[in-house]
């Protein structure tokens, strides 16, 4: 908008045209005119503000929300805090939601906020006393979010939240809607209201302008009578100069061509594809006057459609074709198809890709329980010979221990070796010949009275059994006591 007026540069447009969910302001417009400049607001569109929630189904008891006007500005003022608030309970009995709110709200200036702001002020002064704004710098609970995808965003992440967004948009995310409560008392869905009958009504009952070239700033189709009625519809709106004089010729009629084709059937019917609704034909005709007052510069040629076949005509200059194909459309397919081709080609190699890292992960862990394996037979391996070296040690130095002649410190090693010797281990591993719990018994009486000896050296004092038969602690491993 700001760029079609321009009050940054003189009050000259920086735009050919301008476009908004929201008419034009009284002091913009007025700003306009006191720099000699005449607008008109083209109508184009119908759309509709709703509010969405994101309670989970199994606590809605089968009803859709019902909301009043009202509720929704204590809501948004930080009145009521709780889904379980007496007065939402009070219309809707069967829900059982005892959350918190989660409310969200735009943070950038947008038609929405406008809208939906003006809606609660002229419904409800006493509850929402802000009044209507496209942005608000200190709103009074909630959670900012960017575009109405932001909006839904939030609502798909935070249960128990309420949110205001365009129609469509939510529609077509999926979110659940809540049913507003209309002039006549009906609770309805955005989804099942007639959106275009607010729009009708408005022109019938003269809140349209009936010439397109004066301020529509009093426009508001809030609120509005009737049983399907929605209540909180909106205009999309091109702004237009009405002199376009200083245009180029061939600039003013692709641009008077642009607006004809939105305004006309084939252009409404895009409406329904961009989440909007169809104009009903009243808006149509204003926006036919609007176009029409247009003062076009000299040397314009007006574009003609070939919506059929024009023999020998159809590629003129200045025609606009529905059933030809220019060169560079023809490329443009032809790119689309190369990269739907790319797609599929890439979409073939991330499968194969996958199917080698399963594979991959597979011989991995092939690896790994072989690696385990060799790791318990090297264990096995090494307890084996680690019992063989004692047992050695056991048959080399049983004559020099029974002839006492073993010095003391290689006896106290024998006898810890001997401890370690349980007779219960070699249930698991199998004993050597001179390993048995007999022998065992006689090397232990043997080596303990030699250990005890008065006679033995003063190194070997740190242990003294004090008649005592217990033998030291333990050795670290039978391998590194073999090794010594």
């Amino acid at each position: 908008m700001l760029e079609f007026v321009g009050p940054a540069y003189g009050y000259t447009a920086q735009a050919d045209f301008g476009a908004g969910d929201i008419p034009m302001s009284a002091s913009r417009f007025a700003e306009l005119s006191a720099n000699n400049r005449k607008m008109l607001h083209v109508p184009v569109a119908i759309g509709a503000i709703a509010l969405f929630h994101s309670i989970p189904e199994s606590e809605l008891g089968g009803d859709p929300i019902d909301l009043d006007s009202c509720l929704i500005a204590r809501i948004y003022a930080g009145d009521i805090t709780r889904w379980d608030h007496p007065d939402i309970k009070a219309i809707n009995p069967k829900m059982t939601a005892s959350s918190p709110i989660y409310v969200a709200h735009r943070v950038d200036g947008s038609s929405s906020t406008s809208g939906f702001t003006t809606y609660l002020s002229q419904n409800c002064q006493t509850q929402w006393t802000l009044g209507g704004a496209s942005s608000f710098n200190n709103w009074p609970v909630g959670v900012g979010r960017e575009g109405s995808g932001g909006m839904s965003d939030y609502l798909v992440s935070r249960p128990y939240a309420i949110a205001y967004i365009d129609s469509g948009h939510g529609i077509d995310n999926g979110l659940s809607e809540i049913a507003l409560r209309n002039f006549d008392g009906v609770y309805l869905k955005s989804s099942g209201a007639d959106i275009g009958a607010a729009a009708t009504r408005g022109v019938s009952t003269g809140v349209f302008p009936t010439e397109p070239d004066a301020t529509f700033a009093n426009v508001e189709l809030f609120n509005l009578p009737g049983p399907t009625t929605w209540p909180i519809t909106m205009v999309t709106y091109i702004y237009l100069e009405k002199d376009w004089t200083a245009k180029s010729p061939q600039t003013a009629a692709l641009l008077y061509a642009f607006v004809q084709f939105i305004i006309s059937p084939e252009g409404q019917a895009l409406a329904r594809e961009n989440l909007f609704v169809e104009m009903p034909a009243a808006l149509i005709t204003l926006a036919n006057k609007a176009l029409s007052m247009v003062t076009l510069p000299e040397g314009t040629i007006p574009f003609t459609r070939e919506s059929s076949t024009l023999s020998q005509a159809g590629q003129q200059a200045y025609v606009i074709s529905d059933k030809r194909t220019s060169f560079a459309d023809y490329e443009r397919k032809e790119l689309l198809k190369e990269l739907a081709q790319t797609k599929a080609s890439q979409a073939l190699l991330l499968d194969a890709l996958a199917q080698e890292n399963d594979l991959f992960q597979q011989t991995l862990a092939d690896l790994e329980d072989e690696h385990e394996a060799y790791e318990r037979a090297v264990q096995y391996v090494d307890e084996q010979s680690s019992i063989a070296a004692v047992c050695a040690l056991a048959r080399a130095e049983r004559r020099s221990v029974t002839r006492a002649r073993l010095p003391k410190p290689q006896a106290l090693r024998l006898l810890s070796a001997l401890q370690w010797m349980q007779p219960g281990f070699p249930a698991i591993h199998p004993p050597c010949p001179d390993c048995n719990p007999l022998a065992l018994s006689r090397w232990r009486s043997v080596a303990s009275s030699w250990a005890s000896s008065p006679s033995s050296s003063p190194s070997s004092r740190s242990w003294s059994p004090s008649g005592s038969a217990t033998p030291p602690p333990l050795p670290p491993s039978p391998r590194a006591l073999a090794s010594s």
